[in-house]
């Protein structure tokens, strides 16, 4: 059989109702920027990476004899679009007689993720020298 309590029993509140539901609050917040934060940095990365590949491709396609230097702006710009890198992309060839250098200066409204924005006006800058054969 169950056993009930009296009808004159009180009820001790416990102090620590509630606690944890309070600390969630405080600390959740910072997870959330920590979480952000390393999504931003991820991304920088990855247009960094993907930045060096373009600018490599674009010098490389730039030194062969005859070819303009529309050619290795053209093929940066489609490393760049296979990632959805594009947008915004500054892209500078210089053909001198020995060697060509590619540089691709991105703005980070070209490559940022997160909703907070944490690198707002920065530019992930590369460049890629190829001599000529």
């Amino acid at each position: 059989m169950q056993q009930t309590a009296p009808y004159n029993q009180t009820v001790i509140p416990d102090p620590r109702k509630g606690v944890v539901t309070v600390e969630l609050a405080m600390v959740l917040p910072i997870i959330f920027l920590f979480f952000f934060m390393a999504l931003e940095l991820a991304s920088i990365n990855f247009a960094r990476q993907t930045l060096g590949y373009a600018a490599y491709e674009a010098a490389r396609k730039s030194s062969i004899p005859g070819v303009a230097k529309t050619i290795g702006v053209d093929e940066a710009r489609r490393q760049m679009n296979l990632v959805g890198l594009g947008e915004g992309a500054i892209i500078e060839i210089d053909n001198s007689e020995a060697a060509v250098t590619a540089t691709i200066t991105l703005p980070s409204t070209g490559f940022s993720w997160g909703p907070v924005g944490y690198f707002g006006t920065y530019n992930i800058r590369e460049s890629c020298t190829v001599m000529k054969e």
